[in-house]
């Protein structure tokens, strides 16, 4: 603990001081970083000639040799041969190049090297103070201007870090002692109370506890006068508790033994009588079955039946529509006959009257002698032609009325048929009416079978869930038994104090 507090308290005191040291190091970088703008800001507003960037930059340098921080601390500034720019204590122009300090560092050539490489950064070094007494160390931040090739720098002393951090450490150190020691103290009294609620050393303890883990309850504690709430006195209480205990499980072991071989023997006589009355009930349902089957087969056949009369039905109902069909395809037939009887009729007009104009083209061209003797020519076959239509014409008509009296003799002839139909799509009908009576009735009774034999079939699944649950507390009572047993040999096991 007391290291733990120790290594706790450096290291709070090393990130103290590295976070003092950071806060230095921003601060001078900040104030670097200030005087770098108003060199800046100078210079930009100087004119483009050489002489005004000069009297600007010399302005500025002036304005920055002027600020100060923290008292004594000042901004200096240099250019690139070491020369002094600006500095409160040293002249303008002063070289600066030889100036080291007492380990032999160059002060000035080791600031612009760090500025020319990084184009800024730290430098650390010894340095006397202000009234020359001492040398300490000393942290200066340079820049570079590129602009103006000046080098702007500032620094600090630091040994007042490590004097911060020896005090910081020995405030601490002695906060640990305070507070290590009232710890300390507490944990004493910690461990009193911690061995009093033991009620004895914790090795006892654990010897007694590792003796029930393993079955041995022969042994007891020694207990303190009075002792009534210690750890060591409810060990003893559960000590004697699991005494009491597994002699009530062990008596009762035997007991459940005892039932559970009734049980298994009972059993095993009601799984012999279930399994008798589940081969009756077997032999029972497979008549059923087969019963079943021949109905279910009978009313097959009277369903296929009636669809057949159903079929025959349909067949005679098509035969009827189209014999009606056809007496009404006849009946147009013979009224179309009779309108090419009439336009026969017109033709043979027609015919006559060509007729009659050829032999008047003949006697006119008679009259007209030479001249006409060609168109005389034309109208007698053109009468020719009038004289082959009228004959093909009452041909025509002959074959139509004797195609009539076959029509009205076949017309006759589809009544009759369409009344014969009439008749035969009745007695189907009565048939299928029939056949759909019975065939209801096997399916009725086909029902009646089938719930019959589903209500065999749900008695003997019962039986034999019964069969199966008997097997079950048949199972379950072996079971029973050799759990008793390992029950008996697991409480065999606890070593129990002699009477």
């Amino acid at each position: 603990m007391w290291l733990g507090m120790i290594a706790l308290v450096v290291i709070m005191a090393l990130q103290q001081r590295a976070a003092s040291a950071q806060e230095r190091q921003e601060g001078l970088r900040n104030l670097v970083s200030i005087a770098a703008s108003i060199l800046d800001t100078e210079i930009s507003r100087a004119s483009t000639e050489g002489s005004a960037r000069i009297i600007a930059r010399d302005r500025a340098l002036r304005l920055i040799g002027t600020l100060r921080f923290d008292t004594d601390n000042y901004i200096f500034a240099f250019d690139e041969d070491a020369k002094i720019l600006s500095h409160p204590r040293r002249e303008r122009g002063d070289d600066m190049s030889g100036l080291t300090d007492s380990n032999g560092i160059a002060i000035y050539p080791a600031l612009i090297e760090v500025a020319n490489r990084d184009g800024s950064g730290f430098v650390e070094y010894l340095s006397r103070t202000a009234d020359g007494e001492e040398l300490e160390r000393k942290l200066s931040y340079v820049t570079l201007d590129p602009a103006t090739r000046s080098y702007i720098a500032a620094g600090v002393y630091v040994d007042d870090l490590q004097h911060d951090f020896a005090a910081a450490l020995l405030r601490s150190a002695l906060i640990l002692l305070l507070v290590g020691g009232i710890v300390s103290l507490f944990m004493l009294l910690l461990i009193r109370s911690i061995s009093q609620s033991l009620g004895g050393e914790p090795e006892e303890a654990a010897k007694m506890v590792a003796r029930i883990a393993t079955g041995d309850l022969s042994a007891s504690l020694a207990l303190r006068r009075g002792d009534s709430a210690s750890l060591l006195f409810h060990i003893q209480r559960m000590r004697e508790q699991l005494i009491e205990t597994i002699g009530e499980i062990h008596a009762e072991s035997d007991r459940i033994d005892l039932g559970a071989r009734e049980i298994s023997s009972g059993s095993t006589d009601l799984s012999s009588r279930t399994e008798e009355q589940a081969a009756s009930l077997e032999q029972t349902a497979a008549s059923m079955d087969q019963l079943t089957a021949t109905v279910r087969q009978n009313a097959e056949n009277a369903r296929l039946s009636s669809e057949i009369a159903q079929q025959a039905s349909d067949a005679s109902r098509k035969g009827r529509d189209a014999v009606q069909q056809m007496v009404g395809n006849m009946a147009e037939i013979s009224a179309g006959s009779k309108r090419i009887n009439e336009i026969i009729g017109l033709i043979d007009g027609i015919a006559f009257q060509t007729n009659l104009l050829a032999l008047n083209a003949s006697v006119e061209a008679a009259r007209a002698g030479e001249h006409g003797r060609g168109f005389a020519v034309v109208a007698e076959e053109v009468r020719g032609l009038a004289g082959r239509s009228a004959n093909a014409a009452r041909d025509i008509k002959t074959l139509i009325k004797e195609a009539s009296g076959l029509i009205d003799k076949g017309a006759s002839q589809a009544e009759s048929a369409d009344q014969r139909m009439q008749a035969i799509f009745d007695a189907i009908t009565q048939v299928e009416s029939l056949i759909s009576g019975i065939s209801a009735a096997s399916e009725e009774q086909r029902q009646g079978i089938e719930q019959v034999n589903q209500a065999i079939g749900q008695m003997d699944q019962v039986t034999q869930q019964n069969a199966a649950l008997v097997e079950q507390a048949t199972a379950a009572a072996a079971a029973l038994e050799n759990r008793t047993t390992r029950m008996r040999e697991a409480v065999g096991r606890f070593r129990l104090p002699t009477v």
